[in-house]
């Protein structure tokens, strides 16, 4: 699944980056990339929020959750990923997505 929002929240066990190589998000922390082709862990639907979120792996935390591997190893990277959403003008039971809501990664 290719996405293509920003960040909102980033738990960094391991941070390749260094200075200048990425984006840096308001709280400094710097956006891992290629973080847009990583694999869907985890949708969640927060009707309280009016948000859709979507929480990512990169292939190192795909590898340690397929083995059940804890605590995880470094290199593992997860991402979480939210927009808000939008009544489907066809069918209003369904909520599309609409607005990427920001971009905060927050470490671990």
């Amino acid at each position: 699944m290719r996405l293509t929002a920003g960040l909102v929240s980033t738990l960094l066990l391991a941070l390749p980056a260094t200075a200048g190589d990425a984006p840096t998000a308001p709280n400094g922390i710097q956006v891992v990339r290629g973080w847009e082709d990583w694999k869907v862990v985890a949708p969640s639907y927060r009707p309280d929020k009016d948000h859709i979120r979507v929480i990512l792996g990169n292939d190192k935390a795909m590898e340690a959750m397929k083995a059940g591997t804890r605590p995880f190893p470094d290199g593992v990277i997860l991402a979480k990923v939210a927009w808000t959403t939008r009544k489907n003008e066809h069918f209003p039971a369904a909520a599309n997505d609409h607005v990427f809501t920001s971009f905060a990664p927050r470490p671990r």
